[in-house]
């Protein structure tokens, strides 16, 4: 059975109106791992450890790609590109991934993760 990747996050929450304790969760979108970089993902016991390790793997199936820029007006990119830009969508991830967790962090989350 194949296993990818799963990056969570949870925290305990009261609601206001009733004074329950309750459980909140949220999922990052990470993208699916072949189930041998899963279990290399999961090798290590920390969670910083185990993102960094998925950081690593993006990176290794990404690379710098050279994308054409078109003029503004050029809607259907029928003339020349006016100039070239450096795209990788490794890179682009791994911001979001970081983004999403540093407003988890300042907002009382744990995250975890592990595999599905």
């Amino acid at each position: 059975m194949s296993r990818n990747t799963r990056i969570h996050a949870h925290r305990m929450i009261q609601v206001i109106k009733t004074g329950a304790l309750d459980t909140q969760s949220t999922e990052f979108d990470a993208w699916q791992t072949p189930t041998t970089a899963t279990w290399h993902i999961l090798t290590p016991v920390d969670t910083a450890s185990r993102l960094q390790a998925y950081r690593d793997w993006v990176m290794s199936v990404c690379q710098d790609e050279q994308e054409d820029v078109y003029a503004e007006d050029d809607l259907f990119q029928a003339g020349e590109p006016v100039d070239t830009i450096t795209v990788n969508p490794g890179r682009d991830h791994i911001a979001q991934l970081d983004e999403w967790l540093a407003l988890l962090e300042q907002t009382g989350w744990e995250v975890s993760v592990d595999a599905w």
